[in-house]
């Protein structure tokens, strides 16, 4: 099985093309979120256009000071891949507009196969990528796996929501 298939068979789609032969280097391993703007001009041209909504913003900025610190983000996704490349510029413009100390986060590059050279990846049980796993303390309270359902910052927001009382 080709976990990978429904990203893209190559790296590249809706990217400028690479020089003839080349394609830029796959970043795996924890990365920088400037390293991840610097793969192709397409990732910070994605960075520089996303407008996230400013109220689901506020209420990722909300929750994550009502949680005191306990909230984290991992952040699985391939450099070669078309959706990592539509979702991952716009998710470190959140956490930029919500602050990295509110919104700690941690990159993952994984490579076609699902793999980084650390296998820190492993446990997470990735099947498609970008996957963004969201803990509190250290359980998972939720995951936006490849395609958000509205919006990154928006899935975000529900995510870290308290549940309405009835």
């Amino acid at each position: 099985m080709f976990a990978a298939a429904s990203c893209a068979a190559l790296f590249g789609l809706g990217s400028l093309p690479a020089a003839e032969g080349t394609e830029p280097p796959m970043l795996v391993g924890v990365v920088k979120p400037d390293q991840i703007l610097k793969i192709a001009p397409d990732w910070k041209g994605m960075y520089d256009v996303a407008s996230p909504a400013t109220d689901a913003v506020a209420r990722i900025r909300e929750a994550a000071d009502r949680a005191k610190g306990e909230i984290r983000v991992e952040v699985v996704f391939g450099s070669w891949c078309s959706d990592s490349l539509d979702h991952l510029p716009i998710f470190i413009k959140i956490q930029e507009m919500v602050g990295a100390e509110r919104l700690p986060s941690t990159y993952l590059g994984v490579d076609r196969k699902m793999k980084d050279p650390d296998g820190l990846v492993a446990s997470l049980k990735i099947e498609r990528v970008p996957t963004f796993i969201v803990f509190r303390k250290d359980a998972e309270i939720g995951r936006i796996i490849e395609t958000p359902k509205i919006s990154i910052e928006a899935d975000l927001a529900e995510i870290l929501s308290p549940p309405a009382k009835p």
